[in-house]
């Protein structure tokens, strides 16, 4: 965000805007008045700003980039007499706090996902983030989270300071506005019970886990997996040793998957790592009844609509909320059992505590608190 003469514009700050769920957030709170400075040059979303700034146009050597990055951000900053960057994901967070301390504007660093889920304890990177995280990290001038216990695990972890929750905005009539117009090359078949999985192909996201199930499940139920990435050929292979190219549907990545919210009966989610998931709200706004995994952090957070006083029945390995199934472990007999559970006593999101939800994910509401920062 930048003050000048008066008029308020905001500058945001990320690595790139690929499809990622950080970078869809972006693209939802850029407005006309709104600078983006990206390290990257690649683009998935659609957006509208004042202003866009490429530091780097092709991604090369990593370690060279993020020197030239940082040089170029503040000679950038010293230019255009920038006094406060919102940067969103790990990389435009250390580099954003970096160059705050030779240039002294006001760094918000957005954190966007869980640390302790989204690395595998003992490895190499989560040694280095946690290192730059506590020793960095702790010269930002504010911090936003995506979920209250995100918030909870990053100061209990590393004491940061200066810190508030952010939810990611949705605007549902546009939403839903856009399945008018969307067009999508799948035909879905009557008597089928489709189940929904949204993101990007990547071990955190362990769709392998789902599609182990496939085979145990009964044949009325069909999987549609929207998004790409490193692990997608891995999950195309298993289906073909396993005969279940024909129930799993591959259809990459998405820009308005708002239509297979709409013709899907069930949405699915056995991530390991969440911030504060998207797809899981849009499954909601569109009545497709979530099942999802209880992570760090997130799905049970919106499911309880925020720790609010809900009937919740404990079931064998998951539990059932107004607005979804929580599963408290990932076996392979508790997915098939929720799937069977939630078809069986045709689970519905309920319309109450779905309003009581969104009135607190209001795109008017969200912008306005990154006003206020």
């Amino acid at each position: 965000m930048i003050l000048r003469e008066n008029n308020l514009e905001r500058v945001f700050f990320v690595n790139d805007m690929s499809n990622g769920g950080a970078e869809r957030v972006i693209s939802n709170l850029l407005n006309e008045n709104d600078i983006l400075i990206q390290i990257w040059d690649n683009n998935f979303y659609k957006f509208k700003c004042k202003k866009r700034i490429v530091l780097i146009k092709r991604k090369g050597f990593f370690i060279s980039d993020v020197l030239i990055s940082v040089i170029k951000l503040f000679f950038l900053v010293k230019v255009e007499k920038f006094n406060k960057i919102n940067s969103h994901l790990f990389l435009a967070n250390y580099i954003n706090t970096l160059v705050s301390l030779f240039t002294n504007h006001i760094s918000i660093c957005t954190h966007c996902v869980s640390f302790e889920s989204k690395f595998r304890v003992g490895s190499a990177s989560r040694i280095l983030h946690k290192f730059l995280i506590k020793y960095l990290l702790r010269f930002s001038h504010l911090n936003t989270y995506k979920s209250k216990d995100m918030m909870v695990e990053y100061n209990s972890l590393f004491n940061l300071k200066n810190g508030c929750v952010i939810y990611n905005p949705i605007n549902v009539n546009i939403c839903k506005s856009n399945v008018q117009s969307t067009s999508f090359d799948f035909e879905f078949v009557d008597n089928i019970t489709y189940i929904l999985v949204v993101g990007r192909f990547h071990e955190t996201k362990n769709q392998l886990a789902i599609l182990k199930t496939l085979k145990f499940l009964d044949d009325k139920y069909q999987f549609i997996f929207l998004g790409d990435g490193n692990q997608l050929l891995k999950c195309i292979e298993y289906c073909k040793e396993n005969g279940l190219s024909s129930r799993a549907h591959f259809l990459g990545s998405v820009s308005d998957p708002y239509p297979f919210y709409m013709r899907c009966q069930l949405y699915m989610s056995v991530s390991l790592s969440e911030g504060f998931p998207n797809s899981l709200i849009e499954a909601i706004a569109f009545d497709c009844f979530p099942i999802v995994y209880n992570c760090n952090t997130g799905p049970k957070e919106i499911l309880s609509c925020s720790y609010s006083e809900l009937t919740i029945k404990n079931l064998s390995g998951f539990e059932l909320y107004n607005l979804g199934i929580l599963l408290n472990d990932l076996n392979s007999s508790t997915i098939i059992e929720s799937v069977d559970f939630a078809q069986s006593f045709n689970c519905k999101v309920d319309k109450v505590s779905k309003d009581k939800l969104f009135e607190k994910l209001t795109y008017e509401i969200i912008n306005s608190k990154y006003y206020e920062l």
